[in-house]
Formats: structure tokens, C-alpha cells, sequence
């Protein structure tokens, strides 16, 4: 009987520790290569040149390259533009759902040899719309000390 208790418990535990059937089928839409197609600010009138992810100008996050790979959720991007940082950037990455169909996505940069686990660190945001072609999300920045949003719209590549 003790035993049917301790396996009953430990079910519970791993049920309750684990990702739900809906983050799990978006881990599996967001898998493979997109494209940032467009870069607006809701909210504003017009151009804020602010750093994302203290890596570049949100300028050249337009039309940049990203792959998720959702077995490990890790990733990277490529950036684009002459005077960008070459290169590949990688990240972990997780998925959490919220409400009304949105999810609560954080990205947390990786340097070569480091572990994403010991990383604290991350960058929030708010994935309004994804599908099996199209990803929108909002990011929360500070601009003149001010919240200040962007919003980013992502193409998958076929």
C-alpha cells in the first residue's frame, strides 16, 4: 500500500512539473526558421532606435534569420544590415501559456560554453499571434526611461 501511495505521489509530482498540451503543440509550431518581416511600435508615431536584447539597433533585427529548435529550446539568430554584429546569436528560449491564446516567451542569450541553465538573466515578451506561418511579438523596453513597446512580426520559411 506504501508503495502504491509513493507511485501515485510521484505521478502527481511529474504530471504537475510538466508543460501542458498547448505550450507543447506552440514548442512544436515555433520549431524551425523564421524571418523578422516587420518592426513597429503600437503606441508611437514614428521610429525609436533602441537596442534589443543588449545585442544591436532594432534596425537590424529587420529581415534577420531565426531558428527555434524546440526538442532543447535553444536557438539562434543572424542578423542583418552592413553595420550589424556578424554572426550567429544563440539562445534558449521557453514558452509559458497565458491567457485569451497569448504566451509569455523568454529569450535568454548563450555565449560559446555557456550554460543556459546558470544563465538568470533574461528578455520577456508577449507572443500575441502564432501559427504555423506567422508569429507576432511585443517586447517591453525602456526608452528615455520610459516602458516603450516593439513589436516584431515574424514570417516561417517554407
Amino acid at each position: 500500500m506504501k508503495n502504491f501511495i509513493a507511485s501515485i505521489c510521484i505521478s502527481l509530482l511529474f504530471i504537475s512539473c510538466s508543460t501542458s498540451k498547448i505550450e507543447r503543440q506552440s514548442m512544436r509550431t515555433l520549431k524551425g526558421d523564421w524571418t523578422i518581416t516587420d518592426i513597429s511600435y503600437p503606441g508611437s508615431s514614428g521610429f525609436v532606435d533602441v537596442n534589443l536584447f543588449n545585442d544591436a539597433s532594432v534596425n537590424c533585427f529587420k529581415n534577420s534569420s531565426w531558428n527555434f529548435v524546440s526538442n532543447n529550446n535553444t536557438g539562434h539568430y543572424t542578423l542583418s544590415g552592413s553595420d550589424c554584429p556578424s554572426g550567429q546569436q544563440k539562445f534558449a528560449w521557453n514558452i509559458e501559456t497565458l491567457q485569451n491564446n497569448t504566451y509569455a516567451f523568454t529569450l535568454k542569450p548563450v555565449d560559446k560554453g555557456d550554460n543556459s541553465r546558470k544563465i538568470k538573466q533574461g528578455f520577456g515578451m508577449e507572443i500575441t499571434q502564432l501559427n504555423d506561418y506567422n508569429m507576432t511579438t511585443r517586447q517591453t523596453v525602456q526608452y528615455n526611461g520610459a516602458p516603450f513597446i516593439v513589436q516584431m512580426e515574424f514570417s516561417k520559411n517554407r
